[in-house]
C-alpha cells in the first residue's frame, strides 16, 4: 500500500515514476453499438465532415480564438462526432462537432496549463460569465448580448445557438442551457481548489466531475442528433436522470483512464487514479478500482434502460421507438469515446512507448517537470446544483468503502 498524499507535487512525482497498464475495456460493452462494429457512419459522410469540421477550425484560427492548428487537428474532432452520434445525419453532425470543438477549445483555456486564463481565477470567472450570458442569447432565452464582440471562442457558440433555436422547443433549450449553466459552475469549483493548490478529496472530485465532464452537454443532444423529441414527462422522469448520470460516470471513468498519461505529463492530478492514490492505494489497485466502477456504471444503466422501456409500453409506437434511440444514442456517446480516445492524438494511447497486447495498454508515466500552478486567494462559495440520483456527491465514500473492502 502507497502512503497517502496531501502535497499535488508530491502525488504528481511518486505517479511519474510509475509503469502503469490500463486494460481492454471494450469486452465491458461488447454488446452495445459501436463497440467492435465499424462504419456505423458511412466513410463518405466522415470525410466530409473533416472537411466541414477543418474549415472551422481554421476560421477559429484566423479569429485568433486558437493558437495552433495542429494539437486540434490531431485530436481528430470529426472522428469523435461520428462515433458518438454515428446515425445522426450530416446537417446534425455538422452541429455536433462545432459542440464538440466548443467545448474542446472552451475548456482548454481553463483546463490546460498553457490556457489563458488557466492561472487566472478572476479572468476565468469574467471568461464564465461571458459565456453563460452569450450562450443565453444564443438560445433566444435573454435578450442580453453583443454579437460580434467579446471572447472568440465565445463568440462561435453562434452557430449552435442558431441551430438549437430551428429545432428545440423553449423547455429543450431551458434545458441544454441548465447543462451549460452547471458547467461553469462546476469549471469555476474545480479550478478554485487547484488554485488554493489543494488536492481535492474523492466525494469534492466525482461532485465537480459530473459538471466539467460535459457529458450532460452531449447527451442533452441525443434528441436533436436523433430528429425525435421526447415527451417531458419522460425526459424529467428519474429513471432518465439514472441514464444520464451512468452515461456520465461511464465516460468520466473512461477519459480518467485513458487520459491518464497525457494529464500525468502536464503535472494535472485531478482525476480518479491519482486522487484515489492520494488515499494511500497503489497505482495499480486504483485503476483496478476505477474499471469495476466502469462495469458497476454500466450495469446500472443497462438496468435504467429496461425499466424506461417498460415505463412507457403503454406510449406509441413512435414514442416506444423515440426511446430506444435515445437510449441507442447514450449507449454510443460512451463506446464512441472510448474508441475515440484509444486513437486520438490528444491522449496519446497509440504513441510509440504505449506498449498493446490483447488490448491491454501499458506504459510508463512521463518523468517531465510539473508545471507549479500559481497560488489564487479566490474562495468559490458552494454551488448549489440538482440532487443526482443515486447520490453522486457521495460516490467517493462509495469508491473508498470498495477499496477498503479488499485486501491492498
Amino acid at each position: 500500500m502507497a502512503q497517502p498524499f496531501t502535497d499535488r507535487s508530491l502525488l504528481a512525482q511518486y505517479l511519474q515514476s510509475q509503469q502503469v497498464s490500463i486494460p481492454d475495456l471494450r469486452p465491458i460493452f461488447e454488446d452495445w453499438p459501436g463497440t467492435y462494429q465499424e462504419n456505423l457512419c458511412p466513410q463518405e459522410q466522415l470525410q466530409e465532415l473533416r472537411r466541414i469540421v477543418d474549415a472551422k477550425l481554421q476560421s477559429l484560427h484566423s479569429s485568433g480564438a486558437v493558437k495552433s492548428l495542429k494539437p486540434l487537428r490531431a485530436a481528430d474532432f470529426a472522428s469523435f462526432t461520428v462515433l458518438w452520434w454515428p446515425h445522426a445525419a450530416l446537417e446534425e453532425q455538422r452541429i455536433l462537432a462545432y459542440v464538440v470543438i466548443w467545448l474542446f477549445t472552451w475548456d482548454d483555456e481553463i483546463d490546460e496549463p498553457t490556457g489563458s486564463v488557466a492561472d487566472d481565477f478572476q479572468g476565468a470567472e469574467r471568461y464564465r460569465e461571458e459565456t453563460e450570458q452569450f450562450v443565453k442569447f444564443c438560445l433566444q432565452l435573454s435578450d442580453k448580448g453583443t454579437p460580434g464582440q467579446g471572447h472568440p471562442i465565445v463568440q462561435s457558440f453562434r452557430d449552435i445557438g442558431d441551430a438549437l433555436c430551428g429545432a428545440y422547443d423553449a423547455a429543450q433549450r431551458e434545458r441544454f442551457f441548465a447543462e451549460i449553466s452547471m458547467f461553469m459552475r462546476m469549471s469555476k469549483r474545480e479550478q478554485d481548489i487547484r488554485l488554493q493548490g489543494k488536492l481535492p478529496s474523492l466525494d469534492q472530485y466525482w461532485e465537480f466531475r459530473m459538471g466539467t465532464s460535459a457529458v450532460y452537454i452531449g447527451v442533452s443532444m441525443g434528441e436533436f442528433a436523433n430528429r425525435r423529441t421526447l415527451p417531458k414527462e419522460i425526459t424529467d422522469s428519474k429513471t432518465m436522470r439514472r441514464i444520464w448520470d451512468e452515461t456520465n460516470v461511464i465516460i468520466s471513468i473512461t477519459n480518467d483512464l485513458l487520459s491518464l498519461r497525457k494529464e500525468i505529463r502536464l503535472g494535472c492530478v485531478d482525476s480518479v487514479v491519482p486522487l484515489t492514490c492520494a488515499t494511500g492505494v497503489d497505482v495499480e489497485v486504483a485503476i483496478q478500482e476505477a474499471v469495476r466502477q466502469l462495469e458497476e456504471s454500466k450495469r446500472r444503466l443497462d438496468e435504467a434502460a429496461v425499466e424506461l422501456e417498460a415505463e412507457n409500453r403503454s406510449q406509441s409506437p413512435l414514442v416506444q421507438d423515440n426511446v430506444r434511440r435515445f437510449i441507442r444514442v447514450c449507449q454510443t456517446n460512451c463506446t464512441g469515446n472510448l474508441i475515440w480516445s484509444l486513437s486520438t492524438a490528444r491522449y496519446g494511447m497509440a504513441e510509440a512507448g504505449v506498449r498493446v497486447s490483447d488490448g491491454k495498454h501499458s506504459f510508463a508515466l512521463d518523468t517531465k517537470k510539473v508545471p507549479v500552478s500559481k497560488d489564487a486567494s479566490a474562495v468559490g462559495g458552494p454551488c448549489p446544483d440538482r440532487a443526482f440520483s443515486n447520490s453522486w456527491f457521495d460516490r467517493g465514500a462509495t469508491w473508498l468503502a470498495g477499496l477498503m473492502s479488499k485486501e491492498i
